[in-house]
């Protein structure tokens, strides 16, 4: 919590401006909020600035700067903003029934410069999932190094080290990435315009009488513990609140993420299996 309020700043238990500063220039809507069946999806887009505040300490910019540059990067594919954040964007337009509203969720998207290799290298996707596996964890433990040089705390992102949060069962979770947490990497065919992780976690098997299951899916004033990012070739999938060991088969989120394996095309990225090498620049 400390290093939290160092990077962030904080209100309580005192006023305190974090080291880091944080601000969008020229944001604009270019499309506004589809309103008829044939509109398109809304658009925002903006440039985002991340700077040093007067707060930060000569000797930590290098360290700040590679946090922010790995945060906004993992940010950026882990989910989306503002209301829908958790989904990736789909049409609702092409249901036997269709209703308003015509889209749900939300996709980020960075826009880097194709003439600077190095921007372009750092935001570009690979195609193979198992390349863009390496650079996932690559750049969570640049992250944690960072986090470390902040905050004085080792972090170990392998499974055998990492520590529980709170009590896990079919109704309660923390939104920690801990032990009961993973971040799964997927693919497939889409499914009723819905992008396959996304197919996957609407999928008949996993809803109740009265619809999606609260406890896997969210309901009002209970957000959902699944987020879904689609990354076009694929989907990074974020769960939080998995039992450690298959001993509660009805723990919702347990039932995701053994279908996910169960379909083959799934790939652990959270708790990382091995130590992962990377440089720390």
């Amino acid at each position: 919590m400390e290093t939290k309020r160092k990077i962030f700043g904080a209100i309580q238990p005192h006023p305190q401006h974090g080291y880091l500063q944080v601000r969008v220039l020229n944001g604009q809507v270019t499309q506004p909020e589809a309103q008829g069946k044939s509109d398109l999806y809304g658009e925002e887009q903006g440039t985002l600035v991340l700077d040093y505040s007067p707060e930060v300490p000569d000797d930590q910019k290098g360290t700040l700067a590679n946090l922010a540059k790995h945060l906004a990067w993992l940010m950026f594919h882990l989910g989306g903003i503002g209301q829908g954040a958790r989904r990736p964007c789909y049409s609702r337009q092409e249901r036997p029934n269709p209703r308003p509203p015509w889209w749900r969720g939300s996709d980020l998207i960075p826009m880097s410069n194709p003439e600077n290799k190095d921007e372009h290298d750092f935001w570009e996707h690979p195609e193979d999932p198992k390349e863009f596996k390496q650079k996932f964890q690559e750049y969570l433990q640049k992250f944690y190094t960072a986090l470390y040089d902040l905050g004085n705390r080792t972090i170990n992102p392998t499974e055998p080290s990492l520590l529980s949060v709170g009590t896990v069962n079919t109704d309660q979770w923390e939104e920690v990435a801990d032990k009961n947490c993973r971040i799964i990497l997927c693919w497939g065919s889409p499914e009723n315009r819905k992008s396959y992780g996304l197919a996957c976690l609407h999928h008949n098997q996993f809803k109740q009488r009265n619809g999606y299951d609260k406890n896997l899916c969210g309901s009002t004033g209970k957000p959902s513990p699944v987020w879904v990012a689609n990354l076009d070739d694929y989907q990074v999938i974020t769960i939080f609140g998995v039992p450690e060991s298959q001993d509660n088969p009805d723990n919702p989120r347990l039932k995701f993420v053994n279908k996910l394996k169960k379909e083959g095309q799934y790939n652990l990225l959270f708790p990382f299996t091995k130590k992962v090498k990377s440089n720390p620049s």
